[in-house]
């Protein structure tokens, strides 16, 4: 069980509500700083974050374009081998007409 008491209804002086002023105006500056510093927190990460993912994305990037670059290179290599089969198979026909005729 709670007892309750009864508050004095004496006023507090002058002084005493100068000193409140002074600590509440100290708590508040010290809640600004520190929600300051919170915040320079949060966007010094927002920066960071930002700079990897352009980085990641450049990366990203730049590995595809090798990837094509090899695939192209692939896909050339496999056409010039066509082409010249397709030439070897041209001239081996014409070949094949003469000794015929």
């Amino acid at each position: 069980m709670v007892a309750y008491t009864k508050q004095s209804s004496a006023k507090p002086s002058n002084s005493m509500r100068i000193g409140n002023i002074e600590n509440n105006q100290r708590t508040a500056d010290e809640n600004i700083k520190r929600t300051n510093q919170l915040m320079m927190t949060v966007v010094g990460v927002l920066i960071v974050q930002c700079v990897a993912i352009v980085i990641s994305l450049i990366g990203i990037f730049l590995d595809q374009m090798r990837m094509n670059n090899a695939a192209y290179k692939d896909y050339s290599d496999q056409y010039k081998v066509l082409i010249d089969t397709e030439k070897t198979n041209q001239q081996l026909l014409n070949d094949s007409k003469k000794g015929a005729e």
